[in-house]
């Protein structure tokens, strides 16, 4: 019945115990020193694009594909200074369902959408104001103005 199975001796399951408490420690090891690193950026205030920038070029991260803002066109930014206290944009790009937001970028175009309709025009670049002139912009405005 128990022919051609092995068992495990006492000391052979003490040192896997043992092995496997080792890599336990290094773990909590690792995420104590993560969160410290943490930490230390958010004291920075790094720039997150910067931080990402960085994060990608080290390899430590992988955007993924069309996470890019060059993938969209802009229609209008503006600067906002974070709840960190950290300066930054924020932008809407053609499409972009700001009415969908949520968060702090839904706070950011609560404070846009406030100018008004027009002022959100007047202030937005060319490729906006003519996007603003199809019918297509028309449609978008009357949804993120509603």
């Amino acid at each position: 019945m128990f022919a051609n199975q092995s068992f495990l001796t006492s000391a052979q399951i003490k040192a896997q115990m043992e092995a496997l408490q080792a890599q336990l420690a290094q773990a909590e090891e690792i995420e104590k020193s993560s969160k410290k690193i943490i930490e230390e950026i958010k004291k920075s205030k790094i720039d997150p694009k910067a931080l990402t920038a960085l994060l990608v070029a080290e390899k430590l991260i992988i955007l993924p594909a069309g996470s890019q803002s060059t993938d969209k066109e802009l229609i209008f930014t503006t600067a906002v200074t974070t709840k960190e206290g950290r300066q930054s944009t924020f932008k809407v790009w053609k499409d972009r369902e700001v009415w969908k937001l949520t968060a702090d970028a839904l706070k950011y175009w609560q404070s846009v959408k406030q100018l008004g309709q027009e002022k959100f025009i007047e202030k937005s670049n060319e490729v906006g104001k003519a996007w603003f002139a199809t019918e297509a912009g028309k449609n978008w405005l009357a949804k993120a103005f509603a």
